[in-house]
């Protein structure tokens, strides 16, 4: 069973760039969180539901998203996360880690983007509550 959408953390601090990515991934039919600071993200992704997939920008005014990544490292269960980088930076679209799997620089075709992250998420499992098998007669 797999689930529509998806939950998306976006992380950027420009909120001109963050908004719009946003608003198109809630029109694509995904359930976004938004976090506008490195740290915030971090405390997103270990004390809430976390995401199906992080879109990340690199270079955020408290911590770094070279940063963030580091962090998700260390927990076992933020490792499957996948992340896409988004950078206005050309040399930042080096990027890589074992879950960054796309990077794009800004402006974003965010038509590309929505193709990126369908093509991710469809391969997450929905959650689903542990019930019961039904009663056969």
């Amino acid at each position: 069973m797999f689930r529509r959408g998806g939950r998306v953390l976006v992380v950027d601090d420009q909120e001109d760039q963050r908004a719009p990515l946003a608003g198109a991934l809630r029109q694509g039919g995904f359930t976004v969180l938004e976090a506008g600071r490195g740290r915030e993200a971090i405390d997103i992704l270990l004390n809430e539901l976390e995401p199906d997939m992080l879109l990340l920008d690199l270079h955020l005014p408290d911590l770094s998203g070279w940063e963030v990544l580091s962090v998700m490292r260390r927990y076992l269960r933020l490792r499957r996360i996948p992340v896409i980088v988004v950078t206005g930076h050309a040399a930042a679209l080096q990027a890589s880690g074992p879950n960054v799997v796309a990077r794009f620089e800004k402006p974003v075709d965010v038509d590309g983007l929505l193709d990126t992250v369908r093509r991710y998420l469809r391969r997450v499992p929905a959650v689903v509550p542990d019930e019961p098998p039904p009663e056969t007669e």
